[in-house]
């Protein structure tokens, strides 16, 4: 028996099986599938399932993303423009932090404070990242600037300044 598919002859079915290879050559044109094969076909098997409301409420966390970077841009063009001090938008980004911590640790109750952490390992690391934030950003500066007098060879930004005297009265 002897079928026209396309423009090749397909030969019978019977004396030579149709296989799932691509390395072989068969007796069936390129295009053949056997009813074995669409059986055995399946499709979509890993899929997940999604529900409509959570697909929207994760899409939030783009959509905060996206507000994010606009909102920086904006600021920094108000910046740019002179229409925004950079002192005011730094205490207003303090207090809004300061006020948003208080409101969620209230809203939750120090929940997810004990929940999620050991109260003392978190005590013991917010007091050693509040001294070397101090650090960074009230001593340092303040030794740039006392040691800034004995500098003998100051030809730009990015050299080194050589100190000749001993510094041991300011560093105790």
């Amino acid at each position: 028996m002897e079928r026209i598919m396309g423009t090749q002859p397909v030969a019978d079915t019977e004396e030579a099986k149709w296989q799932k290879v691509l390395y072989e050559r068969q007796p069936f044109p390129d295009n053949y599938v056997d009813r074995r094969f669409l059986e055995e076909l399946r499709k979509n098997i890993h899929a997940r399932k999604y529900q409509y409301w959570a697909v929207v409420f994760e899409s939030s966390v783009v959509i905060q993303q996206l507000c994010s970077v606009c909102v920086f841009v904006v600021i920094w063009w108000y910046m740019d423009e002179g229409l925004l001090a950079p002192q005011w938008l730094f205490g207003t980004g303090l207090a809004s932090s300061l006020i948003g911590y208080v409101l969620f640790d209230l809203i939750d109750g120090g929940e997810g404070r004990k929940k999620r952490g050991l109260l003392s390992i978190s005590a013991v690391g917010a007091i050693l990242f509040a001294l070397l934030l101090f650090s960074i950003s009230c001593l340092c500066p303040f030794y740039l600037i006392r040691l800034q007098l004995f500098k003998e060879n100051i030809h730009g930004p990015w050299d080194e300044a050589e100190i000749k005297e001993d510094l041991s009265r300011f560093l105790s």
